[in-house]
């Protein structure tokens, strides 16, 4: 008699699925699964795009399954606290379904405890609740006792304490940074969670230093917190320079302020590329001097260094992972205003010096964060896992 083993069953659960870095981890997780001869549900309560945008924008083609609980609930207008809290309970019913969770929620509150969960950790929510600044990537904004944020924040403060929420058996972050964060919340937290950072495709994006457009580039969804509006005022002081602004339109209102401060102060070196063509994205990059990065305590920075790849000299705040990505230190600043002074600093220095800079970066991106570490990686530990040694 012939004994037929049954693959494990597998989900990746995110509550709200976007266009952007952490969907990149996602899909890298699918193809180590599918390596693995594994197809996995993604579970979450709803899309933000059709499933087959994936291929278009990004060019896999994965064995996958979404699989929405509740895509009808506008979940976009709701912040992303209460979506995790209600979307992990909900994972409880669908414990019996599976043989392991990978869980990208970013917080350990009401995780199943019948299934074996791994939770790759971008940054903990629990951290953000917790620490002494409102907002970890706006340290100046400041909530008044009785304002709508403040309450918000006691609130879940409140239920987390209730929980006593436990870290997921196994854990893995995506940079030292998140790591430390994470052991600040979980000192107790007895075993070792590995750094796996997140896949870059490399390849897609990688460039020869050159000599390139004097333009600086930024690339991320258009939200208040990743600053656009930012590098656009930045822009206003430097018009010898071409700026180009690219990314996923999720908020079409700071889109349009964005727009409008454009047109209001007549600024003819700022070019706006919204949901742009992914092959037009790699042009730009590859013919761009600069890439700016204004997230403070980016966890990781993806963006960085696809850029990086594409041969841009990067610009980051000093803060979080990006001293991970971009770890020369005349790289990094405290504050946009010292951008131009670092801009005029760069251009009188020989293009064989920048060259050598982004040729160092490079080869830093090639080591640690190419997809092929991250699939070595991942794939070991998910073979551990689920005993497929």
């Amino acid at each position: 008699m012939t004994v037929i083993n049954k693959k494990p069953r597998v989900a990746i659960s995110q509550p709200y699925i976007i266009l952007g870095g952490r969907l990149e981890v996602i899909l890298g997780l699918v193809k180590a699964l599918n390596g693995l001869g594994i197809e996995p549900d993604i579970l979450c309560l709803a899309l933000a795009f059709p499933p087959d945008q994936i291929e278009q924008k990004y060019g896999y083609q994965l064995r996958m399954k979404f699989r929405a609980l509740q895509p009808r609930f506008p979940w976009k207008s709701v912040p992303q606290d209460y979506q995790i809290l209600v979307f992990n309970s909900l994972l409880k019913r669908y414990g019996q379904d599976y043989d392991l969770f990978i869980d990208s929620s970013n917080s350990q509150i009401f995780l199943p405890s019948q299934t074996q969960v791994l939770s790759y950790v971008h940054f903990p929510r629990e951290y953000r609740l917790f620490a002494n600044e409102a907002n970890i990537h706006l340290p100046n904004q400041k909530y008044t006792a009785l304002s709508a944020g403040n309450l918000s924040r006691q609130l879940l403060r409140f239920i987390y304490r209730a929980a006593k929420p436990q870290p997921a058996r196994e854990v893995v972050c995506n940079s030292i940074f998140t790591h430390n964060a994470f052991q600040k919340i979980y000192p107790a937290f007895s075993n070792e969670a590995p750094i796996i950072y997140p896949p870059v495709r490399l390849s897609q994006y990688l460039s020869r230093p050159a000599p390139r457009e004097k333009s600086i580039v930024s690339l991320g969804r258009f939200a208040e917190d990743k600053g656009q509006l930012d590098v656009i005022k930045l822009a206003e002081k430097l018009p010898e320079i071409e700026f180009h602004v690219m990314g996923f339109v999720l908020k079409p209102d700071y889109y349009e302020l964005c727009q409008r401060y454009i047109s209001e102060h007549q600024l003819r070196n700022v070019h706006l590329h919204p949901n742009i063509d992914f092959d037009a994205l790699v042009s730009i990059l590859k013919t761009s001097k600069y890439f700016l990065h204004t997230l403070i305590n980016e966890p990781f920075g993806l963006s960085t260094v696809q850029a990086i790849a594409a041969g841009c000299l990067p610009l980051v705040h000093d803060s979080g992972g990006q001293k991970e990505t971009v770890p020369i230190d005349g790289l990094r600043y405290q504050c946009l205003d010292e951008i131009p002074r670092i801009i005029r600093q760069f251009e009188a220095m020989p293009g064989y010096e920048i060259e050598s800079l982004v040729a160092e970066l490079q080869k830093k991106a090639l080591h640690d964060f190419d997809e092929s570490v991250f699939q070595d990686k991942i794939t070991c530990l998910l073979k551990h896992i689920l005993n497929l040694d």
